[in-house]
């Protein structure tokens, strides 16, 4: 499959592939970023081995730490959740690799001058739409990826294999006019339904049990009621700006900026402010900078295998930080007004006497766990509550399906022009639930069974045969009116659904691949990365 014929026949492997590359050049981008002590914390140098070829520990770091900026909201995860993203990521690289491995051995080959062409077309590397040239190609490659152009060209010559796989895969995806017509008809043949709602909640105060059935069920169910563990933290919040001022910075350090970098203090007239004026600027510049990497020792430290030695008190001490606040003993579940949840779930994943460090937009929060209320059984008079609300309950559903059956009894023994009226008299409410096709959830009941069923009760019978749940309550339903799929209309639509449809068959056929790929190879990722996950 040449380049020529990937670029005019296949607009969506284009845009695919670009995509990819872009992402590879970015997570190449600011490679120095990675600090030394990431690319150590996993033994050896490989994120994973595949076939027996390796998927480098730095290229692993490289897209993550792409990643991770183009999804900022990753920093709010936990280190369990941190950890289950990096394996999605480590995953996606996995299959690239089982992709290009199967490109070579089906004989797929990428040439010289196939990887030259594309380069040539990479934004990247144009300067007003034409080739920047070989030499500045080189040096960009160099200087800003980090890399040398040699190793640059063999991942996007993997790249370009494994999209080429990718076309392989998708042009033995076929639809035909029937099966189409059929994905047509899921999504817009359209059913109306009658229903008749019987709500737990109008019976829940229709019960109340005795002390006798609470001692029994809390004697047979004692394994089920404990208190929950409880935590409390001790805590220092650290902002950007306390980093920067407890920096100082010299006249000489102000002088050397200024001279240095004349360009930053440009004055309107085209000459240069005078130092006094840009004094200001140059010290906001360098604190900014000094501060920066104030905070990246700090977390440093914290964050070195085994913690710190410190305690919190001589840390906050260290960096001149007064107050240490404490907070209450609190569950997992707890909502707290000054904690974050984030931090609440991190309580709960050290020990006592441990110190942790999060990120929190610009703030960084230490955390040492200061009490642990371990969970405990509970007395019958703490679980009473608890007991009485679930066999409230139990009643109430009891009650709530024997009301349904009764009523769906009488409704079997009317005739369909009939329903309204035999309602009103046995005092319930008859309701509509709207149009809803085969994909959506049916309004108002909620119930898969029902949301495929519902296109196959008969139009005569007065209700269906059976009562459909959501959860508590429960469902009467009869159909009221089938709306047709249009003919006409699919003829309208029907190559735009196709191309849908084909890129959904597409995406599940390269899975089916990846699946059968896996099954069949050996790989050995690298579980160092991920000691949350065991």
């Amino acid at each position: 499959m040449s380049l020529d014929l990937i670029r005019t026949k296949h607009s969506w492997f284009t845009k695919g592939i670009l995509l990819l590359l872009a992402a590879a050049f970015i997570f190449s981008f600011g490679y120095g970023a990675t600090s030394l002590r990431d690319l150590t914390s996993a033994s050896g140098d490989t994120a994973a081995e595949v076939n027996g070829e390796e998927i480098p520990l730095t290229e692993f770091y490289r897209y993550r730490d792409n990643f991770k900026r183009q999804n900022p909201q990753i920093a709010q995860l936990s280190p369990a959740e941190s950890d289950r993203v990096n394996i999605r990521i480590l995953n996606f690289m996995i299959d690239e690799k089982l992709l290009s491995q199967k490109a070579r051995e089906l004989g797929f080959r990428v040439p010289n001058q196939e990887v030259n062409e594309f380069i040539k077309s990479i934004p990247a590397f144009q300067t007003e739409g034409q080739f920047i040239g070989k030499k500045q190609y080189e040096e960009r490659i160099r200087q800003i990826f980090n890399l040398n152009p040699g190793d640059f060209e063999n991942i996007l010559r993997q790249e370009l294999l494994a999209r080429k796989m990718e076309g392989f895969i998708y042009e033995t995806a076929l639809i035909t006019e029937e099966e189409l017509y059929n994905v047509y008809l899921r999504q817009n043949e359209k059913v109306n339904l009658y229903y008749i709602p019987f709500l737990s909640s109008e019976y829940i105060d229709t019960y109340t049990p005795s002390e006798e059935e609470i001692t029994t069920y809390f004697e047979a169910n004692k394994d089920k009621f404990n208190t929950d563990e409880l935590r409390s933290i001790r805590y220092i919040t650290i902002a950007a700006e306390d980093f920067e001022n407890m920096i100082e910075i010299s006249e000489e350090e102000i002088n050397a900026y200024y001279n240095a970098y004349p360009e930053e203090f440009a004055a309107e007239d085209g000459g240069t402010l005078p130092l006094e004026e840009a004094r200001a600027q140059i010290l906001s510049v360098l604190k900014a900078q000094r501060g920066g990497a104030l905070r990246e020792d700090f977390v440093e430290l914290l964050q070195t295998e085994g913690g710190s030695d410190k305690s919190l008190d001589e840390l906050a001490a260290e960096h001149k930080i007064e107050t240490i606040n404490e907070s209450a003993l609190f569950s997992q579940g707890d909502i707290l007004k000054e904690i974050p949840p984030r931090i609440t779930r991190l309580a709960f994943e050290d020990n006592k006497g441990d110190t942790a460090i999060v990120s929190m937009g610009t703030s960084l929060w230490v955390i040492e766990i200061k009490d642990i209320a371990p969970s405990k059984a509970m007395s019958i008079e703490q679980a009473k509550e608890e007991i009485t609300a679930q066999l409230k309950n139990e009643k109430a559903k009891e009650i709530t399906r024997k009301k349904a059956q009764e009523t769906l009894t009488e409704l079997k023994k009317a005739k369909k022009d009939e329903l309204t009226e035999k309602t009103k008299s046995l005092g319930v409410e008859l309701l509509e639930t709207g149009y809803f096709s085969r994909l959506e959830n049916v309004p108002n009941i909620n119930n898969e069974n029902l949301r495929s069923e519902a296109f196959e009760i008969n139009e005569a019978t007065v209700v269906s045969n059976k009562l459909y749940n959501n959860r508590d309550d429960f469902y009467i339903v009869s159909l009221k009116e089938k709306q047709s799929a249009d003919k006409e209309v699919f003829n309208l639509e029907k190559d735009a659904l196709k191309e849908q449809e084909l890129i959904r068959q597409q995406g599940n056929l390269r899975q089916n691949w990846l699946q059968n790929l896996r099954r069949k190879s050996e790989i050995t990722p690298n579980p160092a990365l991920f000691p949350t996950q065991g």
